[in-house]
């Protein structure tokens, strides 16, 4: 293979600016996963800063999109059917898709029984958009590594990582 772990940008790399990650992370590639995690952190801190309801909204964002990512591996391996986009994520299909986005507006709806949260229209949408945008990032980042050519084993690496 020709590229190898080092040569495969991560989209906080490119987000950040090379010299900030590199400056961190060295020459060892850790950088682009520091730099990933940082634009994570930074992100939950400034929802955070809603002292009323920053918390319950992270908590909600956070469920979404790992059901999103749970219900629709499980959806899509038990159900199949046609590939979402093959050419990029040769594994997702279309049944994982609407099955991981059914399971984030469930979960969020009990979530938001639980939090007292009243707008049942309002949490199924804002469910279905999160659960949606969590599903284009992920189908964008598998374009953006498989454009600068990351092989596999480095996708599995990286997917360690939070987020």
């Amino acid at each position: 293979m020709r590229a190898t772990h080092r040569a495969c940008p991560d989209l906080a790399h490119v987000s950040l600016g090379s010299s900030v990650t590199r400056g961190v992370g060295g020459s060892s590639g850790h950088g682009h996963t520091i730099g990933y995690a940082a634009a994570a952190e930074i992100a939950s801190l400034v929802v955070r800063l809603d002292q009323a309801w920053g918390f319950v909204a992270l908590v909600l964002v956070l469920l979404v999109v790992w059901v999103t990512d749970i219900g629709g591996y499980f959806a899509g391996r038990g159900m199949g059917g046609p590939k979402l986009w093959p050419r990029v994520s040769p594994k997702k299909t279309w049944s994982g898709a609407i099955g991981g986005a059914f399971g984030a507006v469930v979960v969020a709806l009990a979530f938001a029984r639980q939090a007292h949260l009243t707008n049942s229209l309002a949490i199924v949408c804002l469910a279905l958009l999160l659960s949606t945008v969590s599903q284009a990032g992920d189908l964008f980042e598998s374009a953006f590594k498989r454009r600068f050519g990351c092989p596999p084993s480095v996708w599995r690496v990286r997917r360690a990582t939070p987020g």
